[in-house]
This record gives C-alpha cells, structure tokens and sequence, in this order.
C-alpha cells in the first residue's frame, strides 16, 4: 500500500474559515464575512488562552531583579506564571500578598504574586529583593492572533479539529443559529 510519505498538514486562516462555514452549511459570500469570522477566531483563541489551553506556548523566561524593587512589568504576550525560581518561590494569592504588614523587608524572594491587569502583568516579590537575582520562570503566553489569511495560526496540527469546530460555533451564532445546538456538541 502506498502513502504520501508526507506528515505536513497544516491549514491557513482562510482554509479554517472556509471549513467553519461549510460545517454551518454555509459559504463566505462578502469580504465582511471573512473578517467577521478572524474576529472570531481571534476571540476564541483568547478565551482558550484564558482557560490555559494553550500549553504549547509555554515558555521559559528570566526577570532580573534589583535590590530595593517590589514589583516588575512583565512582557505584555504572558498571560500566567506556571512555576518560578529564584531559589524556590512559592506563588501566593492576591490576598496573601495584601496581607504582609511589611512589604519593605528585603532578602532573598521566596513569594511572588502576579497581578494580571488589563494589558501587562506585574510580579509582585516577598521579601523585596536584596540585591541582583535572577526570577526564572515557565510563563503560559498568548497565542499570536490571526494576522492574514493565508497565515497559520500558531496551534498545534492536533488542534485544528478543536479550532475549526470552535470556530463553525462561533459562526453559527451569528449566521446559522438552527446548527448551533449540535456544532455546541461537537
């Protein structure tokens, strides 16, 4: 039996786009319907960045630290800090961190909190740093968005079922809400 020999599938934007109508039964007719639906691909991706579905995206990132500097602005692409070493840190919550009387006292950081804020993150440290150390970090960062449509989106191969019936429900609801039951399903 003969094979391709090949393992290289991929599809682009367009070609997601084009699997997402045809699944709602429908074609894209306008301009307005190929940028309706890379908004939407747009939007799901951010709600699978939410939800930290995007694993393969985790990258493992340095901050150097400072002496006498509570807090540092991470790259604004993170969207969480998985796991973190100075030498070893333990991640606390918002209210832990609120609940250092204080926050001045400087050492060798072994808590950290990370705010996440509307466009860039920042690491809070407990103790302050006392000097240089250098924040190791495995930190979960966004998918890059759906740029043009002959682009590929940065997903997995093993994802593009996933992503194209995703998408086929997010089309669904604003051009075929008869198929939106069962592409919810799917």
């Amino acid at each position: 039996m003969a094979t391709s020999g090949t393992n290289s599938f991929d599809l682009d934007v367009d070609q997601v786009i084009e699997e997402a109508f045809e699944r709602c039964g429908l074609n894209s007719r306008s301009g307005y319907d190929l940028k309706s639906a890379r908004r939407s691909l747009n939007i799901m991706l951010a709600e699978w960045a939410n939800r930290g579905i995007n694993l393969w995206t985790v990258e493992l990132r340095t901050q150097t630290l400072t002496g006498s500097t509570t807090s540092y602005t991470l790259d604004s692409d993170l969207v969480d800090v998985l796991e973190a070493v100075i030498t070893e840190v333990d991640r606390i919550s918002r209210a832990e961190y609120l609940n250092i009387s204080n926050k001045s006292t400087t050492g060798t950081p072994v808590q950290y909190y990370l705010e996440r804020g509307a466009s860039t993150p920042t690491l809070f440290l407990y103790p302050t740093p006392d000097g240089a150390h250098t924040f190791k970090y495995y930190g979960l960062t966004k998918i890059q968005d759906a740029g043009d449509y002959n682009d590929q989106l940065e997903v997995p191969t093993r994802f593009l079922p996933c992503l194209t019936s995703g998408l086929a429900y997010y089309v669904s609801v604003k051009k075929a809400p008869e198929r939106t039951p069962l592409l919810k399903q799917l």
